[in-house]
């Protein structure tokens, strides 16, 4: 809990650990006794006040009174369907954190009823580290007003992205995730929709183009296959990550339009490039070799990289005993030597106290190498 999370996980976590530390009686039983709301937090953050919206052609545009809490980084917003504020569906529709207390959505479709929620979100310090703890969400509903003429909207995995977005999200797949570099390709599809009245025109040579420092990485691997879209109609694009550096890659996606209000259209992709890794295969993982006395042999042992990076080993000689009594170990013979050994007769002894007791130096007449000494 001291790192954001909630009563009832810290709860569940306890009964029903099985071995993240020591035990106590109860242990991943069924247990009825958890008494309170399990989603309160140690650190609760004040929200937001005084949500207001006004909807115009296309647009809802939102307004706050900043959250009376210290440390607040910014605020989340988040969208859904009407009544999302009783199951609890909502997607975040900002990239970066919002600075300010004011935000316009531009995504929206005219006419659909949606229910906002604002959250201000805080630089937590605890004693077991810092964390971004966010605040109970503050609803609004809002519905963007009928546009008159064509207004482009983008999305992808079914969530919106926000015109201007700097700050990229993996649901709505701005942000590409990981990929090794010089080897990886991660592809994202991305939906262009006119959810204006009239039809919308895809302008430029390109219509999608790239920029900035890591553009380099990114390819538009399929452009729209329509540039005139009629009211509701959707087309779209294909953006391709291929990292060749290891580090994070950044860059600007663009389109321009005759939308009156966005003509041209941006938002951030991101996408991390990892180091090359190391690829074993080993030709084989055992040998089995039968050798008579004072005999040698040897064996090839084939270790390949099959990966892009480099491949650093140690090989480490060792062996071990088994015991005939262990499962695995070796079958064992009784060999009676009376009848085909030399019996020793004349060989000093120091009795014990007890009968049939003694002990005398006796040599063997042979080496006997025990953990390869002899």
């Amino acid at each position: 809990m001291a790192m954001g999370e909630t009563r009832g996980h810290g709860t569940r976590r306890t009964q029903n650990n099985i071995g993240e530390y020591p035990t106590g009686a109860g242990a991943a039983y069924v247990h009825v006794a958890l008494m309170g709301d399990p989603t309160l937090r140690l650190f609760p953050v004040i929200p937001v006040t005084g949500l207001a919206q006004a909807a115009t052609p296309g647009k809802v545009s939102l307004s706050w009174a900043a959250s009376a809490d210290t440390v607040i980084e910014g605020y989340a917003i988040y969208r859904g369907a009407a009544g999302a504020r009783n199951t609890g569906l909502f997607s975040r529709i900002n990239g970066a954190l919002v600075a300010g207390t004011t935000f316009e959505d531009l995504s929206g479709v005219s006419g659909v009823a949606y229910t906002y929620m604002v959250r201000a979100v805080k630089l937590e310090t605890s004693s077991s580290g810092t964390y971004l703890n966010s605040s109970q969400g503050v609803f609004i509903d809002a519905s963007p007003g009928a546009v008159t003429g064509p207004e482009i909207s983008i999305s992808a995995n079914s969530q919106p992205i926000q015109n201007g977005s700097t700050g990229a999200q993996l649901g709505n797949h701005t942000s590409f995730g990981s990929g090794e570099i010089n080897l990886d390709s991660l592809s994202r599809i991305f939906t262009i929709r006119n959810d204006g009245s009239s039809s919308l025109t895809l302008t430029g040579a390109t219509v999608v183009t790239l920029s900035g420092v890591g553009a380099g990485d990114y390819s538009e691997s399929s452009q729209p296959s329509s540039v005139s879209l009629a009211s509701a109609a959707e087309t779209t694009f294909t953006i391709q990550f291929s990292p060749s550096v290891a580090e994070t890659r950044v860059a600007e996606v663009s389109l321009t339009s005759d939308d009156a209000d966005e003509a041209v259209f941006t938002f951030f992709v991101s996408g991390e490039g990892n180091p090359n890794a190391p690829d074993i295969a080993i030709g084989t993982t055992s040998f089995s070799k039968t050798l008579a006395a004072g005999a040698s042999d040897s064996a090839a042992l084939t270790i390949q990289n099959n990966g892009l990076g480099n491949l650093n080993y140690t090989v480490a000689a060792d062996y071990d005993f088994r015991d005939s009594n262990d499962v695995d170990g070796p079958s064992y013979q009784w060999v009676d030597i009376a009848g085909i050994g030399t019996e020793i007769t004349a060989w000093s002894w120091t009795p014990y106290a007890t009968d049939n007791g003694g002990s005398s130096s006796l040599p063997l007449g042979f080496s006997f190498p025990f953990y390869g000494n002899n």
